[in-house]
C-alpha cells in the first residue's frame, strides 16, 4: 500500500493507493507510518484516494477532528471484505462506510457514530428498458429482474421479493447494467453519478434512475476498539462534529459536493435531526 501524504485544511492525510501485486495482509502501516487510519471502500466521491481531501464523507471526519487537534489518514481498497477484516481484524482507528454486515460480537467490538445521509437510487440503462422500470417503491414490482450490488451488503429483502442478485464494484456494475447482464443496480446519487461521468461519458444520456428512490442510507464512522485510542478518539469526534455543525463548516463541505440546492439543504437538516437524537445517547 502506497501512501501519498497531502496536507490540507490543518489536518495531514494520507490516501491509499491500492498495490494490486500484494496480498490484503499489506497495509499502508506496513509500508509507511500511518496515524489514526481510517480505512473504506474507493467510493469515490464519498471516500476516495483521487481526491486531495479523501472525499465527502472523510472530508467531514477530518474537519471534525481537526477543531480538537486530531488528524486522521485514509486508507482505501477495492472491496468491501478488505475493509471488514482490517475493521475487525486489526488495529486500525476505525473504517467510514454505510453497509455493515456485522456479527453480534463484532457490533460490540465498534463506536458507530453517524456522519451524512447519504441519498441512494437505482440506476437502469434505458435502451434494454425503454419504457423504464416501475416499481413504486415495492420490491415485489420487480420480481424476475436482476439486481447489481456490492459485495458484502445484505440483499435478502432483494431474494425474498424473487430478485435475482449479481455481485461487482462500481464500474463493473454499470458495464453489466449497459450489457444487459444486469437489470438495476443499486449506488449512492453521487457515486452513480461518478461512474457514469468518468467511464460512459458518451453514454451518459442512456443511463436514468428509478422512482421513487430507495430510502436514503447513513454513512458512519465505525471506532475500533481493539484500538487503545479509539474511545478517546471517538469522544473527541462527537464534540468535533457538533462543533462543525454549529458554525456551518459541515454543510458547506455538504454543499461542496451536492451543489448549493434545496436538496442537499434537505439532507443538512435531516442530518441535525439524526444527530440530535444521538446526542441524547451520549
Amino acid at each position: 500500500m502506497n501512501n501519498v501524504w497531502i496536507k490540507t485544511t490543518g489536518c495531514v492525510i494520507a490516501l491509499g493507493v491500492s498495490l494490486w501485486a500484494t496480498g490484503p495482509r499489506v497495509t499502508g502501516a506496513m509500508l509507511t507510518a500511518t496515524h489514526n487510519e481510517i480505512v473504506a471502500v474507493e467510493t469515490p466521491p464519498l471516500y476516495s484516494s483521487q481526491n486531495p481531501n479523501g472525499g465527502m464523507a472523510f472530508e467531514i471526519v477530518s474537519a471534525a477532528l481537526n477543531t480538537q487537534k486530531e488528524t486522521a489518514t485514509l486508507t482505501t481498497y477495492p472491496v468491501q471484505k478488505m475493509v471488514n477484516y482490517y475493521l475487525t481484524q486489526e488495529k486500525v482507528l476505525g473504517a467510514l462506510g454505510t453497509s455493515w454486515n456485522l456479527s453480534s460480537a463484532e457490533k460490540k467490538s465498534v463506536i458507530s457514530i453517524p456522519v451524512s445521509v447519504i441519498r441512494e437510487q437505482y440506476f437502469y440503462y434505458k435502451p434494454a428498458h425503454p419504457k423504464g422500470i416501475v416499481w413504486g417503491g415495492k420490491l415485489s414490482s420487480l420480481k424476475g429482474l436482476t439486481y447489481g450490488e456490492h459485495e458484502g451488503v445484505d440483499t435478502q429483502a432483494y431474494k425474498a421479493a424473487g430478485i435475482n442478485v449479481v455481485y461487482g464494484r462500481s464500474r463493473s456494475l454499470f458495464e453489466k447494467l449497459k450489457a444487459g447482464k444486469v437489470d438495476f443496480i443499486g449506488e449512492s446519487a453521487l457515486g452513480g453519478q461518478e461512474v457514469i461521468d468518468s467511464f460512459f461519458g458518451s453514454d451518459k444520456g442512456q443511463f436514468a434512475t428509478m422512482e421513487p428512490s430507495p430510502e436514503e442510507s447513513v454513512c458512519a464512522i465505525l471506532f475500533n476498539l481493539q484500538n487503545p485510542d479509539a474511545q478517546a478518539i471517538a469522544k473527541k469526534f462527537r464534540l468535533g462534529l457538533s462543533t462543525i455543525i454549529k458554525n456551518g463548516q459541515y454543510q458547506a463541505i455538504i454543499e461542496k459536493y451536492e451543489g448549493k440546492t434545496p436538496l442537499s439543504s434537505a439532507h443538512v437538516e435531516k442530518f441535525k435531526t439524526l444527530w440530535a437524537k444521538e446526542s441524547l445517547k451520549k
